[in-house]
């Protein structure tokens, strides 16, 4: 899940060939317990115009292509971490090794959804 403005954007999956991002308040998405946040930087785009990027960004995320291993949350947000305008630098603001870290614990996350335990 990521952060940004205020919102917080997460990618799930469902069977329908449209969007699977989703906007909810930071910390709350519903079946996740929130357990850490990172400082990953900072963006120039203003709320207005995020949203436009996520918008854009979200039709090459349809909750039908979800895959638990090869297009999951984590790729998600690594992907969108890296597309986003000036100021966004993940590696040089944690380093490569605090970064992975992260991408574990928001791993093991979605694999605990409520939708994959059966």
């Amino acid at each position: 899940m990521l952060t940004v403005h205020g919102v917080e954007y997460a990618f799930g999956a469902h069977d329908y060939p449209t969007s699977g991002v989703l906007e909810v308040e930071p910390r709350r998405c519903p079946g996740f317990k929130f357990r850490n946040s990172v400082f990953m930087g900072t963006t120039c785009l203003d709320p207005a115009r995020l949203r436009e990027f996520m918008e854009q960004q979200s039709a090459s995320y349809n909750g039908d292509t979800y895959h638990l291993i090869f297009k999951n949350c984590n790729h998600f947000c690594k992907d969108i971490s890296y597309m986003l305008p000036a100021g966004w630098e993940p590696d040089a603001k944690m380093g490569e090794s605090t970064c992975k870290n992260w991408c574990c614990i928001t791993f093991c996350i979605c694999i605990l959804h409520a939708t994959f335990i059966y």
